[in-house]
């Protein structure tokens, strides 16, 4: 057993600046429990693994830089246990993932910061990519910063990157991201923040207290089943494309609770909030587009088509300031109950509060209110099934439009109190 304690430098020989370090014999040497002190300073290390180990630490002030020489992953992980991570890495050509972690369990970043991370050639970057096999890692109080490609058109650049699609078994799951700062993401027309990838699957990760700010494509993208994103703040991202988000959420049983997001889709040609699909709950969140230049390219929540049909989307107690469309549901397949209860809508919203384009075989719209004039309240193009509305108070140029109704049906107060039909 270990708990011994090495200075890369005094004790692995590591040369600071330009020189280029071959420390794996080293990193091979330690026994678990052992940590690895970085001091102060710039390391130009080759690549390197740790295989089987348990409760190695990695910690100091001092910068890991990969070498250019080199290709693949810099710091691979695999089958470890208790792994944790207190590290810089800085302004490297990663061509791939800076840290890469395969079959580990109970493993932590703790204060890492990652931060101008880039490729030359087609080739993804990724900080952190997470991949089968990894079980209950925590990220807290960590920094991601500048990570872009080259070659924006055949390369996606990617924070934390959890990468399970296509594996049937051993999927990673009870991923926590908390308390950490993204930023400056802009290359690239697929850039993302934290992607999880595992569609059909639960995950249980939660992704919490973060802040974003400037992420070209999608500060979160959830796909898979389970996870929470709770109280994160969201600032100029989304900000191209089709289906650039705050959120997008593919998948079952995932909430989203508390977040707050300011000016999404800042240059979006069709900007979504929230691109969600299957049972989700999104509930009291703030929606903010106060300085967005073109509020009629930008929709509060965007429910799209999966072909597998939708259910159980609940819509509770959000704020949606200067959008056009609050709720949009643009989706080729049924939808079976949808809520929509307690919404507070403000500001300018040019168009629909909600706007469903598909058939919903139960909606249920209670105790809305706004205090703008949007052009209408409720537009369906099919007729729902059953509609259940009560007490909302919205101030609306037309109440409900439908393919057999085009009236006004008092849209200033209460519409259809108590009616279902």
């Amino acid at each position: 057993m270990g708990q011994g304690w090495y200075d890369l430098e005094m004790d692995f020989g590591a040369k600071k600046d330009n020189t280029i370090n071959d420390l794996q014999l080293f990193f091979n040497s330690l026994q678990d429990e052992d940590t690895v002190f970085i001091p102060r300073g710039v390391f130009t290390l080759k690549p390197f693994s740790l295989k089987n180990k348990r409760n190695i630490r990695f910690e100091g002030n001092g910068t890991l830089k990969r070498s250019v020489l080199t290709s693949g992953n810099f710091i691979s992980i695999d089958g470890c246990e208790g792994i944790t991570l207190g590290i810089n890495i800085d302004n490297s050509d990663m061509n791939n993932a800076a840290i890469y972690m395969k079959d580990c369990a109970n493993f932590s970043f703790k204060k890492t910061k990652i931060k101008n991370l880039y490729s030359k050639d087609a080739i993804n970057v990724y900080a952190v990519q997470i991949t089968r096999g990894c079980s209950f890692g925590k990220f807290e109080d960590c920094e991601f910063e500048n990570i872009r490609c080259q070659n924006e058109s055949k390369a996606s650049a990617r924070a934390i990157f959890i990468s399970n699609y296509n594996v049937t078994e051993n999927h990673t799951i009870g991923i926590e991201v908390d308390n950490c700062k993204f930023i400056n993401m802009i290359s690239g027309s697929d850039t993302d923040a934290i992607v999880i990838d595992q569609l059909n699957f639960y995950g249980y990760h939660r992704i919490a207290r973060n802040h974003f700010i400037d992420i070209v494509k999608r500060p979160i993208k959830l796909l898979g089943h389970g996870n929470i994103v709770k109280e994160n703040r969201i600032f100029h991202s989304g900000m191209i494309g089709t289906s650039f988000a705050g959120f997008s959420s593919y998948g079952n049983d995932n909430l989203i609770e508390g977040n707050e997001i300011y000016g999404i889709g800042k240059n979006g040609i069709w900007a979504n909030f929230v691109d969600c699909k299957g049972a989700t709950t999104i509930r009291r969140n703030k929606f903010y587009n106060s300085d967005l230049a073109d509020t009629s390219l930008t929709n509060g929540i965007y429910v799209y088509d999966n072909n597998n049909g939708i259910y159980n989307i609940e819509v509770e107690g959000n704020e949606f300031r200067n959008i056009r469309h609050g709720l949009y549901l643009n989706i080729g397949t049924p939808v079976d109950n949808l809520k929509i209860n307690n919404n507070k809508f403000s500001g300018t919203l040019s168009k629909h509060i909600i706007y469903l384009r598909s058939l919903v075989t139960k909606l249920e719209i209670n105790q809305n209110s706004s205090t703008t004039s949007p052009q209408f309240f409720l537009t369906y193009d099919i007729n729902p099934i059953l509609i259940t509305m009560n007490d909302n108070n919205i101030n609306a140029s037309w109440g409900i439009v439908s393919p057999t109704t085009h009236s006004n049906l008092n849209a200033n107060r209460n519409i259809n109190n108590g009616i279902v039909f």
